[in-house]
């Protein structure tokens, strides 16, 4: 089973995200803290990351960047706002990077989570 770390808010949008994916995926919940992304990703070793900005008051790019420079091969997806996006829209000019908009159907992120498995790659966050 594909194995999936989703960092955000631990709330009511997080569970439903995780309850979405849980049944295809093993999904493991992390909080928006970046040294709490980094041992979690270490740990998990996962092979896609879902950035949920809905409900985080302002996303630390931080977690971008460190995606972006230590797990290059990891793709990521952001679930966002229109607001959320412009926060971090930059990052999502990567190719690691997708993004889907809310409101997100569960039919539409499982074939997006599916479709970015299928095209990204398995590495251990470089040290």
């Amino acid at each position: 089973m594909k194995k999936i770390v989703l960092i955000g808010e631990l709330g009511e949008i997080m569970r439903s995200l995780n309850e979405c994916l849980a049944g295809e995926f093993q999904v493991q919940l992390c909080s928006e803290q970046l040294e709490n992304v980094k041992a979690m990703v270490k740990i998990v070793k996962p092979e896609l990351i879902i950035i949920c900005q809905i409900g985080v008051e302002e996303i630390d790019n931080a977690i971008f960047e460190w995606i972006q420079e230590k797990c290059p091969k990891i793709p990521a997806l952001g679930v966002t706002t229109n607001e959320g996006w412009k926060q971090c829209r930059e990052f999502y000019k990567s190719e690691q990077f997708d993004v889907l908009f809310r409101p997100v159907a569960k039919k539409e992120l499982l074939e997006k989570c599916h479709q970015m498995l299928q095209s990204g790659g398995v590495s251990e966050p470089d040290e």
